[in-house]
């Protein structure tokens, strides 16, 4: 009656799911997913259903799943067929029948009870398709998805088949129980009812509203994907020859009247915090010789000086070369290489990774009138950049990103990373790059700069435990990777008050509390115990969780799209935006005792942001920023000078080992260093932009404290 079972990754309790199924069909979970949670969200809801039948069910049942890449559409039918229907890749779920053969056999389409399915889109979309009120005959919460290929073979976008709770690839085709019970149509289909986003709904409404502004080439504030419409955008379409593309589209916040359907409100909902994950820029080397391995963003939190440059922001603006010897790459894997062009893919403005790496790399400081619009003048992006060198194109998803990457030689992207999206570019002619030095993967199993593959034969899973101490992304955690963000779903109810056991809320901590143990995809905000779902039961702990945040700021035009769709004439007066908070604090994990501030009291804001933390835990090595002089002093060695972060420990116990700055090894002197001044033995070069140090030693962190509001941009 089973099918095959992987230990290590129960969710929790089995007597938590003795509950039976629904016996008529139930659709608990349509989600909207952004790329980065389209394969942990599904194989959270294998396991939700997986856990139920081998719970003491013993109606024969089994449980099935068929995915499919752009087989779904996620259709608003607010304006009247003036917004385009949102085509994704889709994965289903469902539990039935085994129809007298075994789970293996069966094509589960009798006995049908329990459906969970999920398309993937934009952070954006997926926020906007969540919270749109529909008009008749398909009034209610939520646009409706369609399936567009009921008839097609599983696709197996989610390989290898073991990373599924019950180890079987997918069905040879959708049942019509299944497509009916989903919709096919326009009108008769079921209602998105969680958006699985890296963004708040209050930043993809900013990232809405800046969208379908009109151009500002000053500052960037609009971006010019205006129509006559106010409430809806200009389509952005790929470059990439799949004919996708994403429109900014108004929607309301929870609480509000629906701007396409004033007569009815947003029902109210939480924001579920999930984790965090790292953008990664990746880059197909085509084999060369010598290739860039690590990016100079110029940036420093709570920093800048005179003549800072920000030379990745100007790579991707497109104002200098187009080149793999640009000065924003400053180490390579075999000596500089003979200057080849290079194309530069850019996701759409309404995407969440494009948001991220926005705000966080390229639109900070001292160049917050910087874009990696800027320059933009055709619809797809496909255009020489003006400094010379390659071009710069347009990629609507990050498979999408991918697929450029991977199909052509010196090309270089961005992602949310995830085994999942790296996985075809494993091998030499692909490598990812370290931003000022910093690792964002720190993968033991595979050598930078290659990209890891997982599983790692003869492994079937890639679980944290594969990183040392079992923490994965150690340099997210410690805060040193400046390029991540949050991971959230947007849910009518929270965990403690979801009366469906299988409904999203539920779904939402089961991905967590399986991702340590499965695809170690992110770092999960608090995953579980495995008989405690909601980390709440008395004397227990999340056993793992982030250990740090990104502050919240204050942005004009955040949170209104204006009557007029410029949004250049909003001022942060009351009612525009809503004010920060950086939410309650975690109770500390077991895994390392850390916490973190967020969850559903935080508003958003928090796109860019300062990096606070890591709370509550010790770390192996100390980090922070610093300035170096280039002078020789004396008996002492070059100084090396303390800006921000961690400072160093006086006294003489960092003597003799190595202080990292910028990705290069210096050797601490032999002379007392203090908590701000240390010398070292080989020349760092004069340098005063402060760039991020690392020394082996060991640091702990107090515990986060109650949450506060820095209103300052990274």
């Amino acid at each position: 009656m089973k099918r095959n079972f992987i230990p290590g990754i129960v969710l929790w309790a089995a007597t938590l799911f003795a509950i039976a199924p629904a016996n008529a069909q139930t659709v608990h979970v349509v989600g909207a997913a952004a790329s980065s949670q389209f394969l942990t969200a599904a194989l959270g809801a294998d396991q939700l259903a997986f856990n139920d039948i081998t719970a003491g069910n013993t109606n024969g049942t089994c449980t099935f799943h068929w995915s499919f890449k752009n087989g779904a559409n996620l259709l608003d039918n607010r304006a009247g067929g003036l917004i385009n229907p949102e085509v994704g890749n889709v994965w289903i779920v469902w539990v039935a029948n085994q129809d007298g053969g075994t789970c293996a056999t069966s094509l589960g389409n009798t006995g049908i009870t329990d459906i969970w399915a999920g398309e993937s889109v934009d952070s954006t979309v997926a926020v906007r398709t969540f919270s749109a009120q529909q008009l008749a005959p398909s009034a209610g919460s939520g646009a409706l998805l369609q399936v567009i290929t009921p008839t097609g073979t599983g696709a197996n976008l989610i390989t290898p088949a073991a990373l599924w709770a019950d180890g079987y690839k997918d069905v040879a085709a959708l049942p019509a129980a299944i497509a009916s019970a989903i919709g096919t149509g326009t009108t008769t289909n079921v209602h998105v009812n969680a958006a699985l986003t890296d963004l708040r709904p209050e930043d993809a409404l900013y990232a809405t509203a800046r969208t379908n502004s009109k151009i500002n080439k000053t500052n960037y504030d609009g971006l010019g994907y205006t129509t006559s419409n106010p409430n809806i955008g200009l389509a952005i379409s790929t470059s990439q020859g799949t004919g996708t593309s994403a429109q900014p589209v108004n929607f309301g916040l929870a609480g509000q009247a629906d701007p396409l359907n004033p007569s009815a409100t947003v029902p109210n909902y939480v924001t579920i915090p999930v984790g965090a994950a790292p953008i990664v820029f990746v880059f197909n080397n085509g084999n060369a010789a010598s290739y860039p391995v690590d990016v100079v963003s110029g940036i420093t939190p709570g920093l800048h000086a005179t003549g800072q440059t920000y030379p990745l922001a100007n790579l991707f603006d497109g104002t200098t070369a187009c080149q793999n010897t640009n000065p924003a790459f400053d180490a390579f894997s075999n000596g500089v290489p003979t200057t080849t062009n290079i194309n530069l893919v850019l996701r759409e403005p309404l995407a969440s990774a494009m948001n991220v790496t926005e705000f966080t790399l390229f639109r900070t400081f001292g160049n917050l009138d910087d874009s990696q619009e800027k320059g933009v003048t055709t619809n797809p992006l496909n255009q020489a950049c003006a400094g010379g060198g390659g071009k710069r194109e347009r990629a609507i998803s990050t498979s999408e990103v991918v697929t450029a990457v991977q199909g052509n030689p010196n090309t270089l992207g961005y992602i949310f990373y995830s085994f999942a999206n790296a996985s075809k570019l494993a091998g030499a002619e692909y490598n990812y790059l370290t931003i000022d030095g910093v690792d964002p993967l720190a993968y033991p199993l595979t050598a930078a700069p290659q990209l890891p593959v997982c599983p790692v034969a003869p492994a079937t899973t890639c679980p944290s435990s594969n990183w040392p101490g079992g923490l994965s992304y150690p340099h997210l955690r410690d805060g040193t990777y400046k390029a991540w963000s949050f991971y959230r779903w947007v849910t009518l109810n929270d965990i403690g008050n979801e009366t469906d056991p299988y409904g999203p809320a539920h779904l939402a901590q089961a991905a967590q509390n399986a991702v340590d143990n499965t695809i170690a995809d992110y770092v999960p905000f608090q995953a579980c115990p495995a008989n405690d779902p909601t980390c709440s039961l008395p004397g227990t702990v999340p056993t793992d969780g982030l250990e740090l945040y990104r502050s919240h700021f204050k942005r004009c035009l955040s949170y209104t799209l204006t009557k007029n769709g410029t949004g250049e004439d909003v001022t942060c007066a009351a009612g525009n935006f809503d004010t920060p908070n950086n939410g309650a604090a975690t109770a500390a994990n077991a895994t390392d005792s850390g916490n973190t501030l967020g969850g559903g009291t935080e508003v958003g804001g928090d796109v860019g942001g300062f990096i606070e933390g890591p709370f509550g835990t010790t770390l192996s090595t100390t980090n922070g920023y610093v300035t170096t002089s280039g002078t020789l002093t004396a008996k002492k060695g070059y100084k090396i000078t303390w800006v921000a972060g961690d400072q160093f420990t006086a006294g003489k116990s960092w003597e003799g080992s190595t202080i990292t700055i910028g990705g290069v090894g210096y050797t601490v002197a032999s002379v007392a260093v203090t908590a701000k001044d240390l010398y070292v033995v080989q020349s760092p070069g004069a340098n005063k932009i402060a760039q991020a140090y690392s020394a082996p030693f060991a640091i702990t962190y107090p515990a986060a404290a109650v949450p506060g509001v820095t209103g300052k941009l990274q």
